[in-house]
């Protein structure tokens, strides 16, 4: 029988604030040029690995000034460099592609920040933040 346990959202530093993460998603794709040789098997030409994206929602307090972040994450929409700690893993050189900021009538807003990196991941051997 799984043994169900409860955990504390892990943060995730932005450098000018935090998210305390609910949920988190990375996809990342590599488009194939395949052609049909000419013993009818197909036949791999190039590979194309495409930017990893990750998908990061959560929780972000303060209480002076809610929807602050939400300014925040607005004038660092398009600018890259940033690095992203989650769990064990790092990403760096990261774009923000995107992001929701919602204000529920709680002590927190709820946020969704999409980003993209062509950086592999870094393992940080045991470390988490």
């Amino acid at each position: 029988m799984t043994k169900i346990n409860t955990r504390k959202p892990p943060c995730v530093d932005f450098g000018v604030f935090k998210i305390y993460c609910d949920s988190f998603r990375a996809t990342a794709k590599t488009a194939l040029t395949e052609i049909p040789a000419v013993s009818s098997n197909t036949v791999t030409t190039q590979k194309n690995r495409h930017s990893t994206h990750l998908f990061i929602t959560g929780r972000i307090c303060n209480e002076e000034q809610p929807m602050f972040i939400s300014g925040v994450v607005n004038n660092m929409h398009g600018t890259s460099g940033i690095s992203i700690t989650y769990r064990d893993l790092k990403f760096t050189g990261c774009t923000i592609c995107g992001y929701t900021a919602e204000d529920r009538g709680g002590d927190f807003i709820t946020v969704t920040v999409e980003l993209a990196t062509l950086a592999g991941v870094q393992f940080l051997d045991g470390e988490s933040s």
